[in-house]
């Protein structure tokens, strides 16, 4: 309630009578704010009602954000959350604002390898401001504080809802390497009962995009699983066999085989946790079946150029545009995403999503969004090109494929344009010896 009235611009926060101005101690509550806990909580809430606060609030939130960031533990993030909730209540969109911009930089940052703590801590703690109402969408933050790809989504998404936006993004960055594995399990552990319960917590539409996401994400968190294990077992195997043959394995063969283990191993940790937390089926790992005694079965091995029949029907079993349109519930449409959008501004949308494709589910609404919001002329299939012929990462260009051969028979022009770029593209690099693996994927 408290908070909500601070959204409106009310702040309840009781104050002093007369708040002290002393440098001293304003500075103080700055170096207190930083190294924020559930020991110091109490004594930092009090003191917001007895500053003045009001010349060192910029600091104060930078100091506040600094400290929330390094924040771990369970009781420590109830803390501070208690202390963002007191600042809000005292000063409104003032602390919400630059404190949102500075958590959201924190969460669009990527390290290669896996992320930070920060970016768990933030994750959680935007959250948590938009359950209690202390700002939820990008157009609640200061722009002018935002970091470059931070402000991508400030530019593109004002209207979006944070969290929804960038756990997919970070449930689509490196992928099949579990980027966001630890992320989203730790962020399910701390939200899994409030997201799943039957109240008005979270509402409705919120809860639904959630659950789908994560449900989504887990599916094919497990898919991955599987085809590690399967391509472990069938390394494995060949590894084996060179044993016998040659009485040695190749240190870097070795090397591999331990590395895919060890990636397994994290999956399935972190996939049984996703499991147990949404309620869904934890499949026991399938072992190929293999008869090599039979004649002929290691010739038909050979040939078999599809992993599964699910990889099988991903390729060969692909709907035709015309079918999607006519099949599809149109009250899944993003009617209020689009609605209201210039005919530029539906594009970069358009394509900002194309690039955060989760799995196949995905592209039947993008296919319907581009037939029913996207203006086709030159333009437009000329951007089309570029975003294909540009892929910044490869994680997603079988969903690519499959969405270039359901629209093919839409638009020739553009499946013709983009074999030539590709072709040309290389040639080029036969010529200096070099390889895209961007473009290799997307052409495979």
């Amino acid at each position: 309630m408290a908070n909500r009235l601070a959204a409106e611009g009310l702040l309840p926060f009781k104050l002093s009578t007369k708040l002290d101005s002393s440098l001293k101690k304003n500075t103080s509550f700055i170096k207190k704010i930083k190294a924020i806990n559930a020991e110091s909580a109490a004594n930092i809430i009090k003191e917001i009602s007895l500053l003045l606060l009001e010349k060192y609030l910029s600091e104060i939130i930078a100091s506040l954000a600094e400290g929330l960031l390094k924040l771990s533990r369970t009781d420590d993030i109830n803390a501070g959350i208690l202390v963002v909730s007191a600042l809000f209540q005292r000063f409104g969109d003032q602390v919400a604002a630059p404190l949102l911009s500075y958590l959201v930089n924190a969460i669009v940052e990527r390290d290669t390898l896996e992320p930070a703590l920060k970016q768990k801590t933030a994750l959680k703690i935007v959250f948590e401001m938009h359950i209690l109402g202390i700002g939820a969408l990008f157009a609640e933050c200061a722009p002018e504080l935002l970091c470059e790809s931070a402000n991508r989504f400030y530019a593109k998404m004002k209207s979006s809802v944070i969290t929804v936006t960038l756990i997919k993004d970070l449930m689509s960055f490196n992928l099949e390497q579990g980027y966001a594995l630890a992320t989203i399990t730790t962020f399910l552990r701390r939200f899994a009962s409030t997201i799943q319960a039957q109240d008005d917590i979270i509402p409705g539409e919120l809860q639904k995009a959630l659950l789908q996401l994560l449900v989504a994400y887990t599916k094919r968190v497990l898919e991955l699983r599987q085809e590690q294990f399967s391509n472990h077992t069938k390394l494995d195997s060949r590894n084996k066999k060179a044993l016998i043959r040659t009485g040695k394995i190749m240190r870097e063969h070795q090397d591999l085989v331990d590395n895919m283990r060890e990636r397994i191993v994290y999956f399935e940790t972190h996939a049984k946790v996703l499991c147990d937390l949404l309620s869904m089926e934890y499949p026991p790992l399938e072992i190929a079946e293999r008869n090599e005694s039979q004649p002929g079965a290691v010739e038909d091995n050979a040939r078999k150029w599809w992993q599964d029949a699910k990889e099988q029907g991903f390729y060969q079993d692909v709907p035709n545009y015309k079918d999607v349109v006519e099949s599809f519930d149109r009250e899944k449409l993003p009617e209020a995403e689009y609605g209201l959008l210039s005919e530029g501004q539906k594009v970069n949308l358009f394509t900002t999503q194309l690039e955060n494709l989760l799995d196949a589910k995905d592209l039947e609404l993008t296919t319907m969004v581009m037939h029913m919001y996207i203006p086709y002329n030159k333009a437009t299939k000329n951007r089309i090109i570029k975003f294909f012929t540009e892929i910044k990462k490869t994680d997603n260009v079988n969903l690519y494929a499959r969405f270039l051969k359901m629209n093919a028979e839409f638009f020739p022009e553009v499946i013709s344009e983009l074999i030539e770029s590709l072709d040309r593209g290389f040639r080029s690099q036969i010529r200096f010896d070099t390889l895209n693996f961007r473009k290799l994927g997307l052409f495979y």
